[in-house]
């Protein structure tokens, strides 16, 4: 997660404040990360497979350090739901900041960080909604994505 250098992080560390801002419920962002998935990642087999491998990558490195007990400390977190122009808004604003996948990465990553900070269940939620969004976009992108492809081509016979 420490992939982007220091003088390069204020970017992404303004959409951070700005998804907090917005009260963005861990259980929430796999519907921000979906629907940016949709809307800005360009169509193919192997972009949403890049960006799913990005969440997991995020999702894995959560769940190791959860695993390192001295430097978890952790609580509860109750946020109250995003609204829908929240959520375009933060949409929009990932859409000019995360251009490869180690910006979201680093964006979730911060994100997580912050939320370990309000809570066990917080970061947990979060977590577990990583692993909810990557299976999304494998179900409602990838899977449509290849049967048309099986329609234009013919199946691997």
């Amino acid at each position: 997660m420490p992939y982007i250098k220091q003088e390069n992080r204020a970017p992404y560390d303004k959409l951070v404040e700005l998804i907090i801002k917005n009260n963005i419920n861990p259980f929430g962002i796999d519907n921000i990360l979906v629907e940016f998935c949709k809307k800005h990642i360009k169509p193919g087999y192997n972009n949403y497979k890049n960006f799913r491998g990005e969440l997991r990558e995020c999702h894995d490195e959560i769940e190791r350090r959860l695993y390192k007990l001295d430097e978890t400390n952790l609580g509860c977190l109750d946020w109250p739901t995003m609204s829908e122009k929240n959520k375009k808004n933060i949409i929009a604003a990932m859409a000019k900041i995360i251009k490869v996948d180690g910006d979201l990465n680093y964006t979730l990553f911060k994100l997580a960080k912050i939320l370990k900070q309000k809570g066990y269940s917080a970061i947990i939620s979060f977590n577990v909604m990583l692993y909810t969004a990557e299976k999304r976009i494998l179900s409602e992108l990838i899977v449509p994505y290849e049967d048309e492809k099986i329609k234009e081509n013919g199946d691997v016979s």
